[in-house]
């Protein structure tokens, strides 16, 4: 019931919303109800072949070498994004998942640079709103591609690794809205 609300939600404010959902068997269901639930908002659905997927523990169970990302928008249509293309984007890309994820000891669900980079590519004019910030991986990638990244994040260890990647990436400092002040500054006040 939350994701389909927060879905909802983010199309009053977003175009389009991709949302990448691995089929487990913890969420089998729910997955299935979320998509009926937003039948009417849903666009397309992409496949991300991951590769070689990670060796299942239990009996019996596939390896996931796979995720959906799910498309809605308002218009329910195929057509997603911004940008314009015909024929050139395919529904199914593969992008090793094990590479590259330096911050996986940190969160267990990080992925690649690469992976928002080629949606902002593909299907970004101006902005993205990352609502799981994570790690700040979607950030990044914003930056890389010089668009205007807006992420929500509520733990603090991922805000503070969040801001270090991106000082680290840009050689700016980070300035707090309200206070003016810098990252570190207020790092320094909290010790």
């Amino acid at each position: 019931q939350l994701l389909n609300e927060f879905t909802l939600l983010a199309l009053e404010y977003s175009d389009f919303v991709f949302s990448n959902i691995q089929s487990i068997s913890g969420n089998k269901i729910a997955l299935i109800e979320h998509l009926y639930m937003l039948k009417e908002k849903y666009a397309d659905v992409i496949i991300w072949n991951k590769g070689k997927g990670q060796p299942a523990m239990a009996r019996k169970v596939l390896n996931s070498a796979f995720e959906y990302i799910y498309v809605f928008s308002n218009e329910a249509t195929r057509a997603i994004g911004k940008k314009d293309f015909r024929g050139t984007i395919p529904n199914i890309f593969e992008l090793n998942s094990n590479k590259g994820k330096e911050f996986a000891k940190i969160h267990k669900a990080t992925f690649r640079v690469e992976l928002p980079e080629m949606f902002i590519d593909w299907f970004v004019e101006s902005s993205v709103y990352e609502p799981f910030n994570g790690t700040g991986t979607t950030l990044i990638a914003c930056e890389k591609r010089n668009k205007k990244g807006f992420g929500m994040e509520l733990d603090p260890v991922y805000v503070d690794v969040t801001i270090q990647r991106w000082e680290g990436l840009t050689g700016e400092s980070a300035i707090h809205i309200e206070t003016g002040k810098t990252y570190t500054e207020m790092k320094v006040e909290q010790s």
